[in-house]
C-alpha cells in the first residue's frame, strides 16, 4: 500500500488481485476442482457432477455470473480459465502451469496475478 497526495492509502495491484481471489473464491476452487477432474479423466457425468459431463462444467463455469461479473470488472479471467483447460488436457500429469503459458490474451498484470492465485 501507499499513501498519496491526498491522504488515502491504494492497495497495490498484488493486494488488490489477493483480495479479488478471496472474494470469488468458490469460481476459482470450481475451476481447480474442473482441472483435477481433468487430469483424473473424470470426463463422464455422474450423480457426483449433478449429472453434467466435464465440457458441460466447463462451459457452465465459464459462461457463469460470477465469471461476468469478474470480466464486467476487467479482471480478465475467462480466456486464462479456457486456456488452462486445454493444456491441462494436452497435460495430464501437470498440476502447475506458468502463467505466461495460460495468459496469452493481453491480460492485464492485476488480472495475471489474480490466476495465478
Amino acid at each position: 500500500a501507499r499513501e498519496t497526495s491526498g491522504g488515502t492509502i491504494r492497495k497495490s495491484g498484488e493486494q488488490r488481485a489477493k483480495g479479488r481471489f478471496k472474494q470469488d473464491k468458490v469460481t476459482f476452487e470450481r475451476a481447480g476442482a474442473i482441472a483435477a477432474m481433468i487430469r483424473q479423466g473424470d470426463t463422464q457425468a455422474s450423480a457426483s457432477t449433478g449429472g453434467l459431463t466435464l465440457a458441460a462444467m466447463e462451459q457452465t463455469l465459464l459462461a457463469s455470473p460470477d465469471v461476468a461479473a469478474l470480466e464486467k470488472k476487467n479482471w480478465r479471467v475467462k480466456m486464462a480459465m479456457t486456456k488452462l483447460f486445454e493444456l491441462q488436457k494436452d497435460n495430464l500429469t501437470k498440476k502447475d502451469f506458468k502463467v505466461v503459458d495460460v495468459c496469452l490474451d493481453g491480460e492485464d498484470p492485476n488480472s495475471r496475478t489474480l490466476v495465478q492465485s
